[in-house]
């Protein structure tokens, strides 16, 4: 995989760091992320907002889900609101050359308010790059342009290649999806392992899912 080197980490962390300062000025939030673990009390108010944001065939089971809190590269964040509401969740993996973020979502009652770049920016602050994020395409649906349309705006790329995200289980689906990245677009050769790597490690294949 290419190389980005400290100097360039450094300064895009700062200016991220500047522009998640600038939205909590903005907004008036303070806004908070907490590693939620199998026990926290959390774990529901997250459940509820996953199941109504995402559909059956790209969410897995919650006996699945608690499995993976305890692998050390699975990390559950709960967005925290400055009255400690649960405004919504992220769910990130850490891998060694780049960060996957898996899910993200705010309740809908928070939604439009600044918490999801607020967030969204807290968080990049301190993953790997690239970060990737499956998407579905923007034709597919209103929901999804507006969710492409929200990570352009916070700076992420859409890539050209085909992707499929496998199914979750065997009773649920494989679905055609894209992947954006952040800060940059990513090359052919590094598309190909990140590719790789999710697919064996977060859905379990063998190798890669290259087609329906």
């Amino acid at each position: 995989m290419a190389t980005i080197n400290k100097k360039m980490i450094g300064s895009m962390q700062t200016k991220m760091q500047e522009i998640g300062n600038n939205l909590r000025a903005s907004v008036g939030h303070k806004t908070k992320l907490e590693l939620v673990d199998y026990s926290s009390h959390r774990l529901e108010d997250i459940w509820d907002i996953y199941e109504s944001s995402f559909p059956p065939d790209e969410r897995r089971d919650l006996d699945k889900e608690k499995e993976f809190l305890k692998e050390k590269k699975f990390k559950l964040y709960a967005i925290i609101t400055e009255k400690n509401e649960t405004a919504g969740f992220a769910v990130i993996w850490e891998f060694n050359n780049f960060s996957f973020g898996e899910h993200f979502a705010i309740k809908k009652e928070f939604r439009g308010r600044g918490y999801g770049p607020e967030a969204f920016m807290m968080l990049k602050e301190n993953l790997k790059f690239p970060v990737v994020i499956e998407v579905e395409p923007e034709t597919l649906s209103p929901t999804a342009a507006k969710r492409i349309n929200f990570y352009k705006r916070l700076g992420a790329k859409a890539n050209p290649f085909d992707y499929i995200q496998p199914a979750y289980s065997a009773t649920k689906k494989p679905i055609p999806m894209i992947i954006m990245s952040y800060p940059d677009s990513l090359s052919e050769s590094m598309y190909d392992k990140i590719r790789e790597k999710i697919h064996t490690e977060v859905y379990g294949l063998k190798g890669p899912l290259k087609s329906l």
